[in-house]
């Protein structure tokens, strides 16, 4: 077959196959979404939590649409501008048109998601992938329309330009595996503080992901921010139970779940003590580690008991003073110990003299 006749319907054969492509793809992964439990229980009644969620992802979504409205018009302008001018419907402005108009697509799903979650429900589902797919195929979708017209609007530098879109893609990918990497860091967690795996029940991951969204939280980025958060939760737990246990951890996640998800009841000491970690977590901090993997340890900072080792924070700079203790006597001190902006600052009781 002589391809060469077909040369001048490849822009839009390009466009139908990508669009075509995409809005298969797209329904079939959404179809899949909607039947991932979410990762936290919820009541039927919605909640001002939930209420905020919803609201969130909308303006992110219609801000998407508005960019990606706001680029297709803006091409057919062009278009219409110079109506002669055949490369404004070569091969990759027509890929690029195809993207946008996926991006639009994706602006429907999640419409449709978050009516289908009020008005069918479990209203759970919020905190699922059933909302957040959507929004993330019309942020990747309209990143890659964009990126095909800057290709083709900048061919010239086309090397620049791909070097750009690559740069900005690794960017994304990393932004969203931080925040997406909860469970990893639960997992992890538990095998170095507790010598387990992570329960099945997914307590941790449901009251990190509860705190982030509590007035006053911030966003869990790192694995070192997940770890301070529940290394306070198991000290706390710790003191109420008067046991280190993976058991009774389970447990006191469990009654610290119910009351995250009711924002009417009181909240407790630990979440107080939560929020005041998480909140200078906007600034250049420094991180202070102190682990043992031979015995539990209390650790005290500026003459505060704060945790048990194993241990991690991200603190202001400056200068602390901490021990730490077993049984009474102290195994480490340091009147004088400087944390500086962006370092960290590790102290391995085993190797001790």
């Amino acid at each position: 077959m002589d391809l060469r006749k077909f040369r001048g319907h490849w822009p839009w054969i390009s466009f139908v196959v990508v669009v075509a492509l995409g809005v298969i793809v797209i329904t079939f992964a959404y179809r899949v979404s909607q039947a991932i439990p979410p990762n936290t229980p919820g009541d039927e009644q919605l909640t001002d939590r939930q209420k905020l969620l919803l609201s969130s992802e909308g303006e992110m979504s219609k801000w998407l649409l508005g960019l990606a409205s706001g680029a297709l018009v803006g091409v057919a302008g062009l278009r219409l501008k110079e109506a002669n001018n055949r490369d404004v419907i070569s091969v990759l402005p027509m890929i690029a048109y195809a993207f946008l108009l996926l991006s639009l697509y994706g602006a429907f799903l999640s419409y449709d998601a978050a009516i289908n979650i009020v008005r069918v429900g479990p209203l759970n589902y919020a905190y699922g992938a059933q909302l957040e797919f959507p929004v993330l195929a019309q942020f990747w979708t309209l990143l890659l329309g964009l990126s095909f017209l800057g290709v083709w609007l900048f061919r010239r530098n086309a090397v620049q330009a791909i070097v750009l879109l690559a740069a900005v893609s690794c960017f994304g990918l990393s932004a969203h595996a931080q925040e997406t990497n909860l469970p990893n860091c639960a997992e992890h967690w538990y095998k170095d503080r507790l010598n387990t795996s992570l329960p099945g029940s997914g307590l941790a991951v449901s009251v990190l992901k509860q705190l982030e969204q509590r007035p006053g939280g911030k966003p869990i980025t790192s694995c070192i921010d997940a770890d301070s958060v529940l290394d306070q939760i198991r000290f706390a737990s710790t003191q109420a139970n008067q046991q280190d246990a993976s058991v009774t951890l389970e447990t006191y996640l469990g009654a610290l779940n119910d009351e995250l998800g009711h924002p009417g009841l009181g909240t407790s000491d630990v979440v107080l003590q939560v929020m005041k970690i998480m909140s200078p977590w906007d600034k250049h901090l420094g991180i202070l580690l102190v682990h043992s993997s031979k015995n539990t340890y209390n650790i005290l900072l500026n003459t505060n008991l704060v945790g048990i080792t194993n241990w991690s924070r991200r603190l202001e700079p400056g200068t602390y003073r901490i021990r730490v203790i077993r049984h009474l006597d102290s195994v480490y001190s340091d009147n004088a110990l400087v944390i500086s902006a962006d370092q960290t600052k590790d102290i391995d009781l085993d190797k001790l003299p």
